[in-house]
C-alpha cells in the first residue's frame, strides 16, 4: 500500500522517460551514426518496469494483477518487435514485414486484458468473471491471425506496387485495419462504461476526464498518423511507442480518478474510522491502525487467524486474516454476548428476583410486561439448553484430580459452554426475527467446531452457496441442535468430524462425517419435528471387521421458506 504522493512521483518519472524519447530523436541529427532505437527501447523498458511494479503493488486482487502483468508483457513484446525490426532487420526484409504485422497481436489483446481487469471493479474478494466474457478472445485472435496472414489476402494493408515493394510504395488500409480500430474503440468505451457505472461516488465520476485524456491523445495521434504522416509529433514518437504509452496511461487515469480500485489514499480511512482494526506486516510492524485500535503482538495476530483471541477484559475478540505481505486484524465487541452468558449462569437467581419483584410491587403495566417477557425468554432458553446445562454442571461439580483427566474434562465442558452460548444467541435472535440468515448457522457451527478441535479431535467445516439466504428461525435452530446432539452422541470415541453446509435457494443441506463415533442418533430422530419442518434425515455407517462403526455419514436436508 502506498500513498497518492508516491504514486504521482513514480508516474511523473514514467512520463519523463516517455518525453525523453522525443528528446533523443530531436538530438539524433547531432550524432547520426548512433541508433536512437536502442536508446528508445531502454527508456521504455525502464518506464514499463516501474509502472508495472508500482501498479501491481496498488492492486489488491490477484487476478487483476495478473491481467496487468499480461498488459505489460504485450507492451514489452510490441517494443521488442519494433526494436528488432529497425535495428536487426534490413528495409524490405520479409521478417521486418512480419514483425510489423505482429504489432497487432498486442493491439488486439491489450484492450481485452484491460477490460478483464476492470470487470473486477466493485466485486467482492474471490469473485471470478463469467466465462462468457472469454468469448471475446475469439475476435481478438481472429484479428491477430488476419494481420499475420495479410500477405495472403491483403485485407489489412493493401500494397498497390506488390508485396515486394511494400516498404517503398505507399500502402492503403483495408477492412481488417478498420475492424481493428473499431474493436479497440468498442472495448475502450466498454471499459469506461463499466467503471463509470460501478463507481458509487459521484465525485469520482466527475473525474472521468482523466482516463479520457490519453484516449483523446491517441485519437489525435491516429488522425495525424493517417492524414499527416510527416508531422513533427509523429516523427518524435512512432506508432508502436504511442500504443505502449496510451494503454498504461489509460489505466493509470482510471486509477487516479478512483474509477478503478487501488490502495492509494487508504491512509485517510484509517484516521477517521471508528472501527478497531489495522494492518501488520510479516515482521510484526504495524503499517496502518485506526486511532481506536488496541496494541497487539505478531503472535496474537497469527493465532487469531485460526481462532478467537480474547483481550484482557474479555469483551473484545481479536481476529485476523492473511493478506499480501502480512495480516489484517480487527477487534469484535462481544460485550452483549458476555452479558447474556453472565445472565444465563445466574438464571435461577434472576428469575427468582423478577418473580419476587412481580409479587411485591405493583409496577406500571409496561414494566411488568417487559419483565414477564424477559422471564419467558430466559425460561425458554433454560429449558432448551437444560441437558447441556446439566451435563456442564456435572463436569464442574466434580472435576478429576488427575491433571490430564482434568484438562480433558474442561475441554469437554468448553464444547458444551460454546453450544449454550451460541444456542442462547440464536434463541434471542429468533425472539426478535422470524427469519434468520444462513450466516448465523455457519458462525455457530464454526465456533463449535473450533472447540471440538481444541478437545484434541480433528474438526473441519466448510460451506457452499449464499450465506445471505434467510429461512425460518425454527429451521436454523433445528439444524444447530441436530449438529450438537450428533457430535455429543459420538463422544468420547469420536476422533474426527467433518461438516459441510450447503446454503441454496431451495434448501439448506448439512452433511456430517464422523470417524469412530461412540454412538449415533437414531434414524427416526425427532420424527414429529422433522415432519413439521419437512426435513430429511438419514444416517449411513461403515463397519470394520469386528462389526464396530468406523465411519458414519449423517445427511440433513431442510427446504427453505417452507418449500
Amino acid at each position: 500500500m502506498q500513498n497518492n504522493r508516491q504514486s504521482l512521483i513514480w508516474n511523473f518519472i514514467c512520463v519523463l522517460l516517455f518525453f525523453m524519447v522525443g528528446v533523443v530523436r530531436l538530438l539524433r541529427p547531432i550524432n547520426p551514426d548512433c541508433s536512437d532505437n536502442a536508446v528508445v527501447f531502454v527508456l521504455f523498458v525502464f518506464s514499463l518496469a516501474i509502472w508495472t511494479d508500482r501498479t501491481r503493488q496498488r492492486i489488491a486482487v490477484g487476478s487483476v494483477g495478473r491481467y496487468i502483468t499480461a498488459v505489460s508483457l504485450l507492451i514489452l513484446l510490441l517494443m521488442i518487435l519494433r526494436t528488432v525490426k529497425f535495428i536487426f532487420l534490413s528495409d524490405g526484409h520479409l521478417l521486418a514485414r512480419l514483425s510489423w504485422y505482429a504489432y497487432y497481436i498486442s493491439m488486439s489483446f491489450l484492450p481485452l486484458f484491460l477490460l478483464f481487469a476492470v470487470l473486477y471493479t466493485g466485486r467482492p474478494y474471490g469473485y471470478t468473471i463469467s466465462r462468457k466474457w472469454f468469448l471475446l478472445y475469439i475476435p481478438a485472435t481472429l484479428l491477430s491471425v488476419l494481420f499475420l496472414t495479410n500477405d495472403l489476402h491483403q485485407k489489412a494493408f493493401l500494397f498497390p506496387g506488390g508485396i515486394r515493394l511494400w516498404d517503398d510504395v505507399p500502402y492503403r488500409y483495408g477492412p481488417v485495419y478498420l475492424a481493428e480500430c473499431i474493436w479497440v474503440a468498442v472495448v475502450l468505451i466498454t471499459i469506461l462504461t463499466v467503471t463509470f457505472k460501478r463507481c458509487v461516488i459521484a465525485e469520482y465520476r466527475r473525474k472521468i476526464w482523466m482516463p479520457v485524456l490519453p484516449l483523446v491523445l491517441g485519437m489525435a495521434y491516429t488522425v495525424c498518423y493517417l492524414f499527416f504522416p510527416g508531422a513533427l509529433f509523429q516523427r518524435l514518437y512512432k506508432f508502436a511507442e504511442m500504443i505502449a504509452f496510451i494503454f498504461p496511461a489509460f489505466l493509470e487515469g482510471l486509477i487516479q480518478a478512483h474509477l478503478f480500485p487501488s490502495n492509494d489514499c487508504y491512509e485517510n480511512l484509517w484516521k477517521v474510522s471508528d472501527l478497531k482494526f489495522g494492518i501488520m506486516d510479516k515482521n510484526g510492524r504495524i503499517v496502518y491502525q485506526s486511532e481506536k485500535g488496541l496494541p497487539v503482538t505478531l503472535n496474537e495476530v497469527v493465532l487469531s487467524e485460526k481462532q478467537e483471541v480474547f483481550t484482557e477484559n474479555e469483551n473484545l475478540v481479536l481476529r485476523s486474516s492473511r493478506i499480501a505481505g502480512g495480516y489484517s486484524f480487527w477487534f469484535k465487541d462481544i460485550t452483549e454476548i458476555n452479558q447474556i452468558n453472565s445472565e444465563l449462569m445466574g438464571l435461577g437467581d434472576v428469575i427468582a428476583e423478577e418473580n419476587a419483584i412481580l409479587e411485591a410491587e405493583n409496577e406500571l403495566s409496561e414494566k411488568r410486561s417487559r419483565i414477564a417477557e424477559q422471564a419467558r425468554l430466559y425460561n425458554g432458553i433454560s429449558e432448551d439448553v437444560a441437558p447441556q446445562l446439566e451435563a456442564l454442571s456435572g463436569i464442574l461439580s466434580s472435576p478429576p484430580e488427575d491433571e490430564p483427566a482434568f484438562q480433558k474434562r474442561m475441554k469437554e465442558a468448553a464444547i458444551l459452554q460454546v453450544y449454550i452460548k451460541r444456542r442462547s444467541n440464536l434463541l434471542l435472535l429468533s425472539s426478535e426475527k422470524a427469519f434468520l440468515s444462513a450466516m448465523e448457522l455457519w458462525v455457530s457451527v464454526k465456533e463449535s467446531l473450533s472447540y471440538i478441535a481444541l478437545a484434541d479431535r480433528a474438526a473441519y467445516g466448510e460451506y457452499e452457496g449464499d450465506c445471505g439466504i434467510e429461512t425460518e428461525a425454527e429451521k436454523i435452530l433445528f439444524l444447530y441442535r441436530a449438529f450438537e446432539e450428533i457430535t455429543e452422541a459420538a463422544m468420547p470415541g469420536l476422533s474426527a468430524v467433518f461438516l459441510r453446509l450447503g446454503f441454496y435457494r431451495d434448501a439448506f443441506v448439512m452433511r456430517i462425517e464422523l470417524a469412530t463415533p461412540s454412538a449415533l442418533l437414531p434414524r427416526d430422530y425427532e420424527p414429529e419435528k422433522r415432519r413439521q419442518l419437512n426435513a430429511e434425515f438419514s444416517v449411513e455407517t461403515e463397519n470394520n471387521n469386528l462389526g464396530q462403526t468406523e465411519n458414519a455419514y449423517v445427511y440433513v436436508r431442510m427446504p427453505v421458506g417452507g418449500a
